[in-house]
C-alpha cells in the first residue's frame, strides 16, 4: 500500500515537475554541448572518425565504471547478509559458477570489480593521449585557418584593428576555444557517466530513481539562471582581452613618441585602466565559478538526504525495501553527487571557453579579397601603355578618395604625380598595386583589365617603395630578396650597389646574413629606404612606383641615390609620387592630382609657365625649401 502511494504520489508530483523541469534541462544541456562541439568541427577539419572513436571510448569508460560500482551492490549484500542476497547479479553469478561459498562469490566479484576498473582506467588514459594530440592538430588548424582567413581579408580589417588584438587573437582566444572541446569531451563523459548511474539507482528502486530524477531537475531549473549569466561573463573577459591586448601594443610601439612628450603616466593611467576592467571580467568569472559548484554541491546533498531519509521511513521501515538495497541506492547516490556538481561546473567553463569559438568564429566570417577573383594570366612586359580609365575608389562612400580618375602612362617613362595631400596620389599607387579593389573604372596593361593576371605575376610585374618601408627581423639578404626567394646573392649585391648601400652592407659584422632586429632597429631612416629601394629593384619588375623613396635621406644621399634611380629605371616604367618638386625635374612626364583626379599634365617647362595647380605647388615648395 505504502509502495503503491509513494509510486502514486511520484508519477503525480513528478509529471510536471520531470518533463518541465528535468527533461527540459537535461535536453538544453545536450543541445549546449552539441552546439558547442559543432562551433569546434566548423572551425577545424579534424574528421568524423577520430572524434567517433574518441567518443566511443568515453562510452566504452563510462560503462567500465558503471559496471564496477554496479556490483559494490551485491558484494556489500554478501559481506552484510551473505545468506539474503537474491539480486540479479548474484543469480547470473550463480549460474555461472554454482554452487560455492559466499566467500568464494565475494572474491569473486570483487575480482570483476578489480578488472572492471582496470580495464576503465586504461580507456581513460588512452582517452586522455587521444584527446590531448586532437588538442594539439585542433591548435594547429585552427591557427592555419585563421591565418589563411586573415591573409585574404581587405587590407581595412588591418589598418582598424591592432597587432595586438590579433596576436590575443591567435594565443588567448585559439587556446580557450581548444579547452572548449575538452571541456565538451567532459561534459559528455559526465553525461554519459551519471545517465548510467540514474540507470542503476532506477534499477535498485524505480520510485526513488524517479525522485531522483526530479530532484536534478529542480537543480537545474535552479542552476539555469545563473548559467546565463556565466555566459555572459565569459563574453566579457573576451572583450575585455582584446582590449587590453591592444592598448598594450600601442603603448610599447609608441614608447619613444611617449618618451619625448614625457607622457608615461599618463600612458600608465590608460593601460591600468583597460588593466583594472580586464581584471574585473577575469574577477567576477571566478568568483561567479567558485560560488556554482558550492551551491551545486549544497542542493544535491539536500536533496540525497531527503531522499535517504524519507526511504528508510517509507521503504525499509514497513519492510518494502532491505537495507542493503537502501544502501546500495546511497552509494550509488553518493558517486552521483560529486558528477552534480561536476556537470555544472563543467558546463559553465564550457560557456566561459565557448566565447573564445565565438569570437574566432566572428573573425572567420570576415569578407575576403578581393570580391572579384583575380585571373590566372600572366603579367609579361609592358610594350606599349598602362592606361587608367574613370578610375572610382572610396575609402568612405562619403568622401571619394579618387573619382574620374584617367591617365594614359606610356611604356619605359618615368612619369611623377604630384598635388596636395589627400588629392589621391597614395591611393592611385594602392590601387594601382591591387592593394583595393577599384569601385569603378578599369586599369589595362597593353589593353588587358590588370585584374585577369594571377596574384604572383602581376606583384612580380610591379614593386613598390613607400615612404616607411617594413623591415623585418631578418639577415639583409632576407629582407632584399624577400617575396623574391629565387633572387641569387649576386642579384642581391647588385640590387644594394644600386641602392647604394654597399658600403653599410661591408661594415657589418656577418655582411649580408647580418640580422637587422625588429623594424631594422639598427638602422637610419636613409638606410631602411635604400634597403626596400634595393628590395624592389631585385625583383626587376616592369613598372617600379616610388612613393617619395628619397624622403629620408639627407642632401648627398639624395643626390647619389637620385642617379641610382635613374639607372633603375632605365627600361622600365616608373611611377614616381612627389611631395617635393625637386626631386622630378628629370621625370619624362608630370601629372597633376587634385580632389581625387587628374587636372594637368605635361612637362616641367610647360607647366611651369601655366600659373594652375603646379605652379602654386612649386611656389610652396619654393618657399618651404
Amino acid at each position: 500500500m505504502l509502495s503503491t502511494t509513494l509510486n502514486d504520489t511520484a508519477s503525480e508530483v513528478g509529471k510536471p515537475f520531470y518533463q518541465r523541469n528535468a527533461l527540459q534541462a537535461w535536453l538544453r544541456s545536450i543541445w549546449r554541448i552539441g552546439a558547442t562541439l559543432h562551433r569546434l568541427l566548423v572551425l577545424v577539419d579534424v574528421g568524423l572518425g577520430p572524434l567517433a572513436i574518441l567518443l566511443l571510448a568515453l562510452l566504452f569508460t563510462t560503462l567500465l565504471e558503471g559496471l564496477g560500482i554496479g556490483l559494490l551492490v551485491p558484494l556489500f549484500g554478501l559481506i552484510v547478509t551473505p545468506d539474503e542476497v537474491n539480486t540479479r547479479a548474484m543469480q547470473w553469478m550463480h549460474q555461472l559458477v554454482p554452487g560455492q561459498a559466499p566467500i568464494v562469490y565475494v572474491a569473486l566479484f570483487a575480482g570483476s570489480i578489480i578488472v572492471a576498473m582496470g580495464l576503465k582506467n586504461l580507456f581513460s588514459v588512452w582517452t586522455a593521449v587521444r584527446s590531448a594530440r586532437l588538442q594539439r592538430d585542433m591548435t594547429v588548424q585552427l591557427r592555419a585557418r585563421l591565418l589563411a582567413c586573415l591573409e585574404h581579408a581587405p587590407l581595412s580589417v588591418f589598418e582598424r584593428t591592432s597587432p595586438g588584438t590579433l596576436a590575443s587573437l591567435f594565443g588567448h582566444e585559439v587556446s580557450r576555444t581548444v579547452s572548449a572541446l575538452a571541456g565538451a569531451l567532459s561534459l559528455v563523459q559526465v553525461t554519459l557517466m551519471g545517465g548510467i548511474y540514474f540507470a542503476m539507482l532506477a534499477w535498485i528502486s524505480g520510485s526513488l530513481g524517479l525522485y531522483a530524477l526530479a530532484c536534478g531537475g529542480a537543480i537545474a531549473a535552479a542552476v539555469r539562471v545563473y548559467s546565463r549569466h556565466l555566459e555572459s561573463v565569459g563574453q566579457e573577459v573576451t572583450s575585455s582581452n582584446l582590449r587590453l591586448a591592444a592598448r598594450l601594443t600601442e603603448t610599447f610601439a609608441g614608447v619613444r613618441a611617449t618618451r619625448i612628450a614625457h607622457a608615461e603616466c599618463h600612458e600608465r593611467t590608460r593601460v591600468e585602466d583597460v588593466s583594472r576592467v580586464q581584471a574585473v571580467a577575469e574577477e567576477r568569472h571566478l568568483r561567479s565559478h567558485a560560488a556554482l559548484q558550492p551551491m551545486v554541491e549544497s542542493l544535491a546533498v539536500v536533496a540525497a538526504m531527503l531522499l535517504v531519509g524519507g526511504a528508510e521511513w517509507w521503504l525499509v521501515v514497513p519492510g518494502r525495501m532491505t537495507p542493503v538495497a537502501l544502501m546500495g541506492f546511497g552509494f550509488v547516490l553518493l558517486r552521483l553527487l560529486p558528477l552534480v556538481k561536476s556537470f555544472y561546473g563543467t558546463q559553465a567553463q564550457l560557456l566561459y571557453f565557448a566565447g573564445g569559438a565565438d569570437a574566432i568564429l566572428e573573425w572567420l566570417r570576415i569578407a575576403q579579397y578581393p570580391t572579384r577573383p583575380f585571373g590566372s594570366r600572366t603579367a609579361g612586359r609592358l610594350e606599349r601603355a598602362l592606361v587608367i580609365q574613370d578610375l572610382q575608389f572610396a575609402y568612405d562612400p562619403s568622401r571619394p578618395a579618387v573619382t574620374g580618375l584617367s591617365l594614359a602612362i606610356q611604356a619605359h617613362e618615368l612619369i611623377a604625380v604630384v598635388g596636395r595631400s589627400g588629392s589621391g596620389k597614395s591611393t592611385l599607387a594602392a590601387l594601382l598595386l591591387r592593394l583595393y579593389e577599384p569601385e569603378g573604372g578599369r586599369i589595362l596593361v597593353d589593353g588587358c583589365d590588370y585584374w585577369d593576371f594571377s596574384g604572383e605575376s602581376w606583384h612580380r610585374f610591379v614593386a613598390f617603395v613607400e615612404q616607411d618601408p617594413f623591415i623585418f627581423n631578418d639577415t639583409v639578404a632576407a629582407n632584399v630578396a624577400y617575396g623574391c626567394p629565387s633572387a641569387s646573392p649576386e642579384e642581391i649585391t647588385r640590387a644594394l650597389a644600386v641602392a647604394q648601400l654597399e658600403e653599410f652592407v661591408t661594415a657589418l659584422p656577418q655582411g649580408l646574413e647580418t640580422e637587422l632586429g625588429e623594424r631594422g632597429v639598427a638602422m637610419s631612416g636613409g638606410q631602411r629606404q635604400r634597403l626596400a629601394i634595393a628590395r624592389a629593384i631585385v625583383r626587376d619588375p616592369e613598372l617600379l612606383i616610388l612613393d617619395e623613396a628619397t624622403s629620408h635621406l639627407d642632401t648627398i644621399s639624395e643626390s647619389q641615390l637620385q642617379r641610382a634611380l635613374l639607372d633603375a629605371a632605365r627600361g622600365r616604367t616608373t611611377l614616381v609620387i612627389a611631395h617635393r618638386l625637386s626631386t622630378i625635374k628629370h621625370a619624362d612626364h608630370i601629372v597633376v592630382m587634385e580632389g581625387g583626379r587628374v587636372v594637368e599634365q605635361g612637362r616641367w617647362s610647360e607647366l611651369e609657365s601655366t600659373g594652375g595647380v603646379f605652379h602654386q605647388l612649386l611656389c610652396h615648395d619654393l618657399r618651404d625649401a
